[in-house]
């Protein structure tokens, strides 16, 4: 009996060693933001690129994402509340003209990561994107739906130059004043002859160029004439701009602003399209947008109780081994002083339970 319990104890040591080690650790990861950036600059290198520059305004941005996916139990592109990647951007105070985001949940491991989002082609053409100047990382650790985890959230972006802004007040202040001129003189009464319609593919514009499917694009168009109808196409979305947009108006020439929501993933035309009075027409094609199938994730989103495994297992293999070992010892010791014989002669009363 003696021998048995000595038995007993080897296991049950064995066992809580193992168990140690396991709950050593830790589910979520111990990787900091700036080896992401400089992990991201590294992959920007090896394709002729020149590195980002970490701003705080979009780490700002990055942070709010991150905290409030963790805090909201989502995650996602787009909020529960609707806002989007560029809704943080623009609230953290970055003025942008390009801008991107990447997110991933439930990698404890940098080099993981950063695999996952170069064999990703949507997230990698985000890293590699050649109009990005600037970036800005959140790597949040917490409780995401009972199971801690980690959360990423990069934004990338280019900011508006500061030397185009005075020029553009500039531009605007003349434009006003000849307006001005124009109205302190009596009208002449217009003639039979109608005047074209026109869109002016110059100054028509959209933002951002690149989304994620289900997200909005902003579309202005800027036209001449009176329009009959004005449309917006992206794919195979429409939008409305005389019954769904804003209008502002500057001398002759109208704004016309909506948004264009795009829920298919592809490169697409943005074209619009106008008519006026008498048949008079216009369509100018004015870029293209990408439209990103949606994220990078680890297993989280479907179960989070698997992020992070694969890390661990290769964490604690060693360990694994030598608790294999050490079992693998004590059950030849324990075959060796007892014959398989009186082994199984042994009956529960015995056991004193």
């Amino acid at each position: 009996m003696k021998k048995i319990n000595q038995i007993i104890s080897v296991f049950i040591s064995l066992g809580l060693f193992v168990a140690v080690v396991f709950s050593s650790t830790p589910a979520y990861a111990a990787y900091s933001s700036g080896t992401l950036v400089s992990m991201t600059n590294s992959e920007r290198a090896k394709n002729g690129l020149g590195a980002l520059s970490v701003n705080s305004a979009l780490t700002s941005a990055a942070t709010a994402k991150a905290n409030d996916m963790l805090s909201k139990g989502y995650f996602s592109h787009t909020s529960p509340d609707g806002r989007t990647p560029w809704d943080f951007i623009t609230a953290a105070g970055y003025n942008y003209t390009y801008a991107g985001e990447n997110l991933a949940i439930g990698y404890s491991s940098a080099s993981e990561l950063m695999s996952a989002w170069i064999n990703s082609q949507t997230h990698r053409d985000n890293i590699l994107n050649s109009k990005f100047r600037e970036i800005g990382m959140a790597v949040v650790s917490g409780k995401y739906n009972g199971v801690e985890t980690t959360l990423v959230a990069q934004e990338f972006g280019a900011q508006v130059a500061s030397e185009e802004q005075p020029a553009a007040q500039e531009q605007s202040q003349e434009t006003a004043g000849e307006s001005n001129q124009g109205n302190s003189t009596p009208t002449p009464a217009p003639t039979t002859s109608v005047a074209p319609i026109d869109i002016n593919k110059t100054k028509s514009n959209y933002k951002p160029d690149s989304i994620f499917e289900n997200e909005e694009i902003e579309i202005q168009a800027i036209v001449t004439g009176q329009a009959q109808t004005l449309e917006a196409q992206v794919g195979e979305s429409k939008a409305n701009l005389l019954e769904n947009g804003a209008v502002s108006s500057n001398g002759d020439e109208k704004t016309y602003t909506a948004k264009l929501k795009l829920t298919k993933a592809g490169n697409f035309d943005v074209v619009i399209s106008a008519t006026g009075r008498e048949d008079a027409k216009d369509t100018e094609n004015i870029g293209k947008v990408e439209v990103k199938p949606a994220l990078i994730t680890n297993g989280v989103s479907s179960s989070a109780k698997t992020a992070g495994f694969k890390e661990t297992l290769k964490d604690v293999w060693i360990y694994i081994v030598i608790g294999g070992v050490l079992l693998g010892v004590a059950g030849y010791f324990v075959f060796r002083h007892f014959k398989f014989g009186k082994l199984t002669k042994l009956s529960t009363a015995s056991w004193d339970l």
